[in-house]
């Protein structure tokens, strides 16, 4: 759609006007018809019709556009105005990020035209390498780069990198918050050649690391479970990658220890718990029954109904789950839907609401808009793809903060069933 501006049409009317008054007014000496301008055509603004496409794509894909209707016309007449105005391609490619983070987090994304062919061309390269772990973003204190998983017999793992490792510098270059994880594009690099990280482990001064960067496949690790020291309290560590059988895992090994004692309590680690293939409607089987809540879908919504079954007493046992930033998707909804039964006492810091499906939708000028256009809402109707899942008891300390031998918050939810 082309607006042309009125200022511009205004002023060439005026300078008309006067040049036709002149020849015409008192004191002209010759009748003879001047010949008239011939006023441009507007010029056509190229950033209009992708801004267009854009919202309308928002107004009938988004799974939020009718929960936020109101917010999201004023966001939308408050950037229009901007886009109009524009006369340049930098322009639009920082007003649009600028525009989306007034978004609820995580529930849509864009990627400029520039950004989609060199993501493209870095993975069309053979030669492409990186370290090899799994990462999170941090903004808080100062922007960094957790380690929340480092794979076996990776780049990372052989330079001596561990999980909860922190990287602040990448060749000598801060992280920032601009970047978010889009750092990761700068650890990244040819396969052989070598990166400079500024690390610091839980508890140690920064250091230098330099990694030699190479071929890497995602490797998920399996999930582990012990009794606690000295008690009869389960902990399950969930890893960071869900993976086909990790439901059946859960199963086998919860099974062999209920067999060894009784259990009296179970602490279920989900705070670096994300993946697809995440075991949800087998766990919640364990320990949760009736509705839990509802998939909701742009044709309609889909009740989400449990009939629990109980394991060696797994719908009365005694529950912690832990949670943070890095809990995402069904590790969420599973969270939310314990926590809407009281099967659980929820731990740790708030999840981002990452429970969404998402589609891609071209625009016109060859960017790409990323969008949630399923959802998950509990059955106590809470928004959690908005504000999260919210900890009964908060702690605030992050994972990557606390030494894995003398973590805080598993021995506070270790006291906490202990004193059940």
């Amino acid at each position: 759609m082309t607006k042309p501006s009125n200022h511009l049409t205004f002023s060439l009317i005026f300078l008309l006007s006067g040049f036709l008054g002149a020849c015409s007014g008192v004191g002209a000496t010759s009748t003879s018809t001047p010949t008239p301008f011939l006023l441009p055509e507007p010029t056509p603004n190229p950033y209009v019709e992708t801004f267009d496409t854009l919202w309308t794509t928002v107004e009938s894909r988004y799974i939020y556009a009718e929960v936020l209707e109101n917010e999201l016309q004023l966001l939308k007449d408050q950037y229009q105005l901007k886009v109009l105005a524009m006369v340049s391609g930098d322009e639009f490619a920082s007003l649009i990020p600028e525009m989306l983070a007034e978004f609820p987090e995580n529930t849509v994304g864009w990627q400029s035209r520039a950004e989609r062919l060199e993501s493209e061309l870095a993975s069309a390269e053979n030669t492409y390498g990186g370290i090899g772990a799994f990462v999170s973003f941090r903004a808080e204190p100062e922007p960094h780069i957790v380690l929340v998983e480092v794979m076996t017999g990776s780049p990372a793992e052989a330079a001596g990198l561990k999980d909860r490792d922190s990287i602040y510098a990448v060749d000598n270059f801060l992280v920032t918050i601009a970047e978010g994880l889009y750092v990761i594009q700068r650890v990244r690099g040819p396969e052989g050649s070598d990166v400079l990280l500024r690390v610091a482990s839980p508890g140690e001064a920064p250091r230098d690391v330099v990694v030699t960067r190479g071929q890497v496949a995602p490797r998920p690790r399996r999930m582990a479970m012990h009794f606690m020291e000295g008690s009869n309290i389960l902990y399950a560590e969930f890893p960071r990658i869900a993976y086909g059988e990790m439901g059946l895992d859960f199963f086998a090994m919860y099974q062999a220890f209920a067999e060894t004692k009784a259990i009296q309590g179970i602490i279920i680690d989900l705070r670096v718990s994300s993946g697809t293939g995440w075991p949800l409607t087998q766990l919640l089987t364990m320990f949760t029954n009736g509705v839990v809540g509802e998939t909701v879908t742009l044709e309609g919504n889909i009740p989400a109904n449990i009939v629990g079954e109980d394991y060696f007493g797994s719908q009365d046992i005694p529950i912690v789950i832990l949670v943070g930033p890095d809990t995402l998707g069904q590790a969420e909804i599973f969270t939310a839907s314990m926590q809407i039964h009281a099967r659980a006492t929820i731990m740790g810091l708030p999840t981002p609401g990452l429970i969404e499906g998402s589609e891609s939708v071209p625009l016109p000028d060859g960017s790409i808009l990323t969008l949630s256009t399923v959802s998950y809402v509990p059955a106590d109707n809470r928004q959690i793809g908005i504000l999260g899942v919210q900890p009964d008891i908060r702690i605030e300390s992050y994972w990557e903060s606390l030494d894995p031998e003398n973590d805080l918050v598993v021995k506070a939810a270790l006291e906490y069933l202990l004193e059940r």
